[in-house]
């Protein structure tokens, strides 16, 4: 680990990871069901800590009524394995956020197709750049060979 680091990426310049076997990403809005979202919200905090508990029913709806932005969950032959976001798109760009893998599923790539469906959602909906922060240097290599800089 190192300090935290600012990447950004225009659309000119994404450079999307292949796709992979058997992963499919799914779009969760606002309006997703309570299952889909909570699964959501599992999947992103258990990648950033094995040991979270579970999200409560109460802060998944709290989590839904502030929600601003688009979420997705990254399914690999049916199994969530890894979830991310990027929030309200302003002026001509967004912040991807929370994007993370669980750690059994790491090194696979599916990291970065998840970040090449998040940061294409956010081109296809009018923003122009996507940013996002990391003080991981192996996700900052993932991110750069994207075409974040």
């Amino acid at each position: 680990m190192s300090g935290e680091v600012k990447l950004v990426c225009a659309a000119r310049d994404l450079m999307p990871a292949p796709p992979l076997a058997g992963l499919v990403i799914e779009i969760v809005t606002a309006q997703a069901n309570l299952a889909t979202l909570l699964e959501n919200l599992d999947l992103n905090a258990r990648g950033f800590d094995p040991d979270a508990p579970a999200t409560s029913g109460e802060e998944a709806e709290a989590f839904r009524r502030n929600m601003s932005g688009v979420g997705f969950t990254a399914r690999l032959n049916g199994i969530g394995v890894a979830a991310g976001m990027h929030l309200e798109i302003r002026d001509g760009t967004t912040e991807l956020v929370g994007i993370t893998t669980l750690v059994p599923y790491r090194g696979r790539g599916i990291g970065a197709a998840l970040t090449t469906a998040i940061a294409q959602h956010a081109f296809a909906h009018g923003a122009e750049s996507v940013y996002l922060s990391t003080d991981n240097t192996v996700a900052q290599r993932v991110y750069e060979r994207l075409g974040f800089s």
